[in-house]
């Protein structure tokens, strides 16, 4: 089968390489469409401390099952399906403690230890595949891992309905999670990235009030806009060390800060301003099966909502040049979406 196989730092080459085979308890699916995630540039960079080469990357995957091994009895083959791309060990203690995304000893779809969904087709258990409704197509559908994240996001941050939310970057994730603030019931909604495009697009979302940090002052603009000199609950989904020291600033007095990306830490955290207003820090870590199961559901209704986010479509011999344009940050690239 082909798969794009990355090979160093910089270098992936499509290859030839065998076609996995489904023990028992797990199935082969043909990969229909898989997105460009955040970490797969990381991993393609060498920075990543997971997806290391040699390995086949491609975490956000959805397809159909056309072959199941024996002891499998929920799925069938021709059923359409996308992976909660994780095996747990369900014996660390937080397996133990149902913390699923926090398993110490997970393995990770898209690395060297299980293949990824840049490749015509994957093997995945039983227990992390799930049915995509029809109403879906396989582009929307390769949407749920990361809207996963962002319904994980507004649950640890218990953001409740008439509260003032703002998230500061408005990648693909940060999109996620202003939807999901937006369904939350959030009164307003704040975002701020350095990209108009991506600005437009939270505005689509739901968001109420849309910032570019590098034309105007974000705590004026949002006092302007709508009279807030402070929020409830901040949400950094970009990687600017500044991020923080920033959210410290607009969040109000016993706020709640929710950490979802990876950031660069700031030369001098002003942890004390902080630690005056007794602010909440919160870390946000992926997903666990409710949640997935969440971001199916909410595709399903509001499919067409989502497909604004899928700005390229591209075949899996073109997979470094859509690297390369999330990379660049160009004004009109959210979702690269590989389409098999």
């Amino acid at each position: 089968m082909r798969a794009a196989v990355l090979q160093a730092p910089y270098k992936i080459v499509i290859e030839n390489v065998p076609e996995p085979k489904p023990a028992d308890g797990e199935v082969l699916i043909k990969v229909k469409a898989a997105g460009i995630c955040g970490s797969d540039l990381h991993a393609y960079e060498g920075i990543h401390p997971r997806r290391r080469p040699p390995a086949i990357l491609g975490h956000e995957v959805i397809g159909v099952i056309v072959e199941v091994g024996k002891r499998v009895r929920k799925f069938k083959v021709g059923d359409r399906v996308t992976v909660l791309p994780r095996k747990n060990c369900g014996a660390c203690p937080p397996c133990v403690m149902d913390w699923s995304n926090l398993c110490d000893h997970k393995i990770l779809l898209g690395t060297n230890e299980w293949a990824g969904g840049f490749a015509e087709y994957i093997v995945a258990p039983e227990e992390t595949i799930y049915t995509i409704p029809d109403v879906l197509d396989d582009i929307v559908g390769s949407l749920v891992e990361p809207l996963a994240v962002g319904v994980h996001v507004i649950e640890r941050g218990e953001v409740r309905r008439g509260e003032k939310v703002a998230i500061l970057g408005a990648g693909p994730i940060g999109l996620m999670c202003v939807a999901c603030a937006h369904r939350a019931g959030a009164d307003h909604i704040v975002v701020a990235d350095l990209v108009d495009f991506r600005l437009s697009a939270a505005k689509r979302l739901g968001a109420n009030v849309v910032v570019n940090s590098a034309k105007d002052c974000f705590l004026s603009k949002m006092e302007e806009a709508c009279g807030l000199t402070q929020v409830d609950v901040a949400i950094i989904a970009a990687g600017a060390p500044v991020l923080l020291n920033e959210a410290f600033s607009i969040v109000r007095k016993k706020g709640r800060i929710i950490l979802v990306g990876q950031f660069d830490i700031p030369d001098v955290i002003d942890i004390e301003k902080s630690r005056l207003k007794e602010q909440t820090l919160v870390g946000s870590s992926t997903y666990c099966k409710e949640d997935f199961l969440d971001a199916i559901k909410i595709l399903e209704i509001n499919r067409d909502q989502f497909e604004l986010l899928v700005t390229h479509q591209i075949p899996l011999e073109e997979i470094e040049k859509g690297i390369d344009l999330i990379r660049k940050r160009d004004q009109d690239v959210l979702k690269v979406i590989v389409k098999f």
